[in-house]
């Protein structure tokens, strides 16, 4: 029973879909809900923050999409790092399970509580990537708006200027 939660941990943790037989289901569907999933990140805040439409908030969402997949996939990347590197001692308690040294008992708890902190972590990651591009987006609209009413010229989103946490 420890391994099958193990595994379902991890399966969890990485957001994997498994069937009955143990088999990983169509790679196709993973990719789309993930896909889905990024989709609406920028959708809800365009809904949300700016009061758009549902039709106007899926163009929106599609317009940063085009203009930042390289920082998307980074985003993702970046969270699927962190989250590898706190699954690690998880398989080091795995290994004092099959070595007899802790209790089922105690790696179900502690597998279980670690779950929740790892899959929410690597969630707020994702969410405070989504909207720093998403403000980063709104910003340089201002900017590009800005420039066509003062004749000036328009501003390459990859020129402009990243915002961050630790600069005023």
């Amino acid at each position: 029973t420890v391994i099958t939660l193990t595994a379902m941990v991890v399966a969890f943790i990485f957001r994997i879909d498994f069937d009955f037989t143990g088999k990983v289901s169509s790679s196709f569907f993973n990719v789309l809900s993930k896909g889905l999933r990024v989709f609406m990140l920028f959708s809800l805040p365009a809904i949300a923050w700016e009061e758009l439409g549902t039709l106007q908030a899926i163009q929106k969402s599609w317009k940063i999409i085009r203009e930042t997949w390289t920082e998307i996939i980074g985003a993702i990347i970046f969270s699927n790092l962190i989250t590898v590197t706190m699954v690690i001692p998880l398989c080091f308690l795995y290994y004092f399970y099959q070595a007899e040294t802790i209790s089922s008992d105690a790696v179900v708890i502690i597998m279980l509580i670690s779950s929740m902190f790892i899959f929410s972590l690597s969630s707020m990651i994702q969410q405070l990537f989504s909207a720093e591009i998403y403000l980063w987006y709104i910003r340089w609209e201002e900017e590009v708006q800005y420039a066509y009413a003062h004749s000036e010229f328009e501003v390459d989103f990859e020129d402009f200027e990243k915002p961050s946490l630790l600069r005023k």
